[in-house]
């Protein structure tokens, strides 16, 4: 019966605000990047079919909806529609790809960042922060977080003139 279910009944997307541009061509987003060069894009090459990049789906439209400008913009490309898109931007869409979503940030025109990183040979390149030292403490220490220490200071300061 579930079978028959999800035949019929199709996978609940976000419908919530979003300040998006659905671009249907390759060129479309080539000519739009090349338009404005002041304007700083975020876009997001995804597929319709793949978990990832549905459950990214509503995380990508409240930030477009909160964060967009006239200066930085949110776009979106469905390579499984658009598969010149995935080539000309080197995504593997496979069903075992792990390139999906892939979010590239476009200023004046050119990729400046892309998540995940890719190498030349087409591997994901995992980016992690750097190991903690074994000297390094796990507090933090007020050195590291100054305005909280001051606050800290602060109100201590007020609780005893006030006793």
């Amino acid at each position: 019966m579930k079978c028959a279910k999800s035949k019929i009944l199709p996978e609940p997307t976000y419908t919530g605000p979003e300040n998006v541009v659905y671009f249907r061509t390759v060129s479309g987003l080539d000519e739009e990047l090349e338009r404005d060069k002041r304007v700083t894009w975020l876009v997001t090459f995804y597929t319709v079919w793949n978990p990832s990049c549905t459950n990214f789906a509503p995380v990508f439209a409240k930030l477009s909806a909160e964060y967009a400008l006239d200066n930085y913009k949110f776009g979106k490309i469905d390579v499984g529609r658009y598969p010149d898109a995935a080539r000309k931007y080197q995504i593997n869409d496979s069903s075992l790809s792990r390139q999906l979503p892939t979010l590239i940030q476009f200023k004046q025109g050119k990729e400046v960042d892309r998540r995940p990183t890719v190498d030349h040979n087409g591997k994901l390149i995992c980016l992690r922060p750097p190991p903690r030292t074994p000297s390094a403490p796990l507090i933090p220490q007020p050195s590291e977080n100054v305005a909280a220490y001051l606050l800290d200071k602060e109100g201590d300061r007020e609780n005893k003139e006030r006793s």
